[in-house]
């Protein structure tokens, strides 16, 4: 089974309890979303360096609004932290580190890892998640392979849950032309109760769509990104 299989039969399962998530990856093509698998080989900045230049690709593509870029080659989670961590010396990312208290898991480092988009005459940020077989990850997040998803198109004028004027996007802004309005409020009704059922009934600021992913407080003071 290949890597991008792999990844998207995990995707469309229970413990991802966004429905859009699964919706998407039954035809990611449909929906805009470009699924690759990139190289792990390297170091973290060679590695940073080939995602910067394929998002980049992939935003100057007319026809992608989105991204899951896959590392099987990546297998541990400090690996993981120092590539992620690379990103944010590449122009037009960012990297930012904040505590993250009484998660299931303990007391964490959340990781926030965003890529600059054009919106108007200004920039906004586009928040990435990064999911992977890692035991401090939520059951929503754990992927088998490594996979850094993040929209890459035209940001809507109004954030999708809030309805306020967009200050950031993330992969609620991608385009869903196969679903009608009522079945996108029924598909946005179950996610918020499926994701709550993946997490265990309880809520978990570890799979919060501003958190990228989280390290154990004492990788993160190994690698110096403790906040």
């Amino acid at each position: 089974m290949s890597p991008e299989k792999k990844y998207l039969d995990w995707r469309k399962g229970l413990p991802v309890g966004c429905m859009f998530a699964r919706i998407v990856s039954l035809h990611p093509e449909r929906h805009e979303q470009a699924v690759e698998r990139l190289s792990g080989i390297g170091t973290p900045d060679t590695i940073a360096t080939r995602i910067a230049d394929r998002v980049q690709q992939l935003i100057d593509a007319p026809d992608v609004s989105a991204a899951a870029l896959l590392f099987p080659g990546i297998s541990s989670l400090a690996r993981l932290c120092r590539v992620a961590l690379a990103l944010g010396e590449k122009p037009r990312w960012s990297v930012t580190t904040s505590p993250l208290e009484n998660t299931p898991a303990g007391k964490m480092v959340a990781i926030h890892v965003a890529r600059d988009l054009q919106f108007g005459d200004g920039w906004v940020p586009s928040e990435v998640l990064i999911l992977g077989p890692f035991e401090n990850f939520p059951a929503t997040r754990r992927a088998p392979i490594v996979g850094f998803e993040i929209f890459l198109g035209a940001p809507l004028p109004s954030d999708p849950k809030t309805g306020q004027p967009t200050v950031k996007v993330n992969l609620a802004h991608m385009k869903l032309p196969t679903l009608t309005q009522t079945a996108f409020d029924k598909a946005w009704d179950k996610s918020v109760v499926g994701r709550l059922a993946s997490l265990g009934g309880v809520e978990d600021g570890r799979a919060k769509a501003k958190v990228s992913f989280t390290v154990p407080v004492t990788l993160a003071r190994q690698l110096g990104c403790a906040p």
